[in-house]
């Protein structure tokens, strides 16, 4: 199933792939905290995502966050997919994850993660490292 949340007018979309409630409810609260001008979607896992890419079951994302927390999802995959379908011409893909190993993040980056975004113990850190991201992805989209 597909989650769809509008935060007032719609000038970013964001897609998070996770399987977790909570992280839904995170999200969703963090992006009307800091963005009223945000579409939220979800999808359960990276095949559903990508199905709802390729059949326009939401807009083009701006941002794609990718948990890597998902029992059995093989991240590296996920992000080849994503990244070398010329169909779905995707942004910036995000790891969402609680690992902070050196190796692991530049491992995922060769394969297509543009940034990382680690899970915050506050919420109010959480939105904090959220907007900034957005700031600095913002910045490298227009230069």
């Amino acid at each position: 199933m597909i989650n769809l949340c509008i935060c007032q007018m719609s000038i970013m979309n964001v897609l998070l792939i996770g399987d977790s409630q909570q992280e839904e409810d995170l999200f969703k609260l963090a992006l009307t905290r800091i963005n009223t001008n945000a579409a939220y979607f979800s999808a359960p896992s990276c095949d559903k995502a990508i199905s709802g890419l390729q059949y326009h079951e939401f807009p083009p994302p701006d941002f794609i966050f990718l948990d890597t927390d998902i029992p059995d999802l093989n991240v590296r995959a996920c992000l080849r997919t994503l990244k070398n379908s010329d169909a779905l011409m995707l942004p910036a893909v995000i790891l969402y994850t609680s690992n902070r190993l050196q190796y692991d993040i530049e491992e995922m980056r060769d394969d297509g993660a543009t940034s990382v975004l680690f899970k915050s113990r506050s919420f109010q850190d959480f939105c904090h490292d959220l907007d900034r991201l957005f700031a600095k992805e913002k910045v490298l989209k227009t230069s």
